[in-house]
C-alpha cells in the first residue's frame, strides 16, 4: 500500500505530508467517525468507482446514526472523490472517505458546534487478501464475539464499531495467521 501525494480535507485538496489532527480529536478518543471504502478501477475510459453514490449514501446513512453532520451534500462528496483521483493522476486506488468530531473537548458527549472534519485520501492498495483468490485462506475461529444487535448499531460503518476487528485480528496474528497472504485479519 502507498499514498497518493495529495488528498482532500474539509473542502480542499493538499499535500498528504499537510494531513493532522489534534490530540483532543473527539473521535481519537471515543471513535466518534465514520467512513467508506471505495474502489476506483482502471478502464478504457480512465478511472471508475464501484457503486461510489451507494458507498457515499451509506456514508451518511452512518453519520446520521452517530448525529455528525457532514457539512457537504452527496453530490460534493462524490465531486471531491474524482477529484483525490484526478490531482494524484491515479487510474486505479482505494479511496477512504472519512468524517470524524475533531477538537473541542473531551467528554463522551461531543460539545454543541465542535467541529466536524472531512477527508477524503486515496492510496494503491492491492488485493485485500492478497493472493487468497489462488491460494485460498487460511482462517481460524476467535474467542471474541461481535457486539449484539442491540448493543451498537453494527451496520454502521463507524471506526469504534471496527475495535472488536482488532481484537480479532491481533488473536489470529498472535496464533500464526499471516494477515497479508489470509483471511485471517
Amino acid at each position: 500500500m502507498s499514498n497518493a501525494a495529495f488528498l482532500w480535507h474539509n473542502g480542499r485538496i493538499k499535500p498528504w505530508a499537510e494531513a493532522n489532527v489534534h490530540v483532543s480529536t473527539h473521535a481519537l478518543h471515543y471513535g466518534s467517525s465514520v467512513f467508506e471504502g471505495e474502489r476506483v478501477y482502471a478502464t478504457p475510459n480512465g478511472p471508475a468507482y464501484f457503486r461510489l453514490a451507494d458507498h457515499t449514501r451509506r456514508l451518511f446513512e452512518s453519520a446520521k446514526v452517530y448525529e455528525i453532520e457532514i457539512g457537504y451534500s452527496e453530490a460534493e462528496i462524490d465531486a471531491a472523490c474524482h477529484e483525490v483521483i484526478r490531482a494524484n493522476g491515479m487510474q486505479s486506488a482505494y479511496v477512504r472517505p472519512i468524517v470524524f468530531r475533531g477538537a473541542g473537548g473531551l467528554g463522551v458527549l461531543p460539545k454543541d458546534g465542535a467541529p466536524v472534519d472531512v477527508a477524503i485520501m486515496a492510496m494503491t492498495w492491492g488485493a485485500y487478501l492478497g493472493d487468497a483468490a489462488e491460494r485460498g485462506a487460511d482462517v481460524c475461529v476467535s474467542s471474541w464475539n461481535r457486539p449484539a444487535p442491540n448493543t451498537i448499531p453494527s451496520w454502521a460503518k463507524a471506526g469504534g464499531n471496527y475495535l472488536s476487528s482488532q481484537l480479532i485480528g491481533l488473536e489470529a496474528r498472535r496464533g500464526g495467521y499471516d494477515e497479508t497472504t489470509s483471511a485471517a485479519s
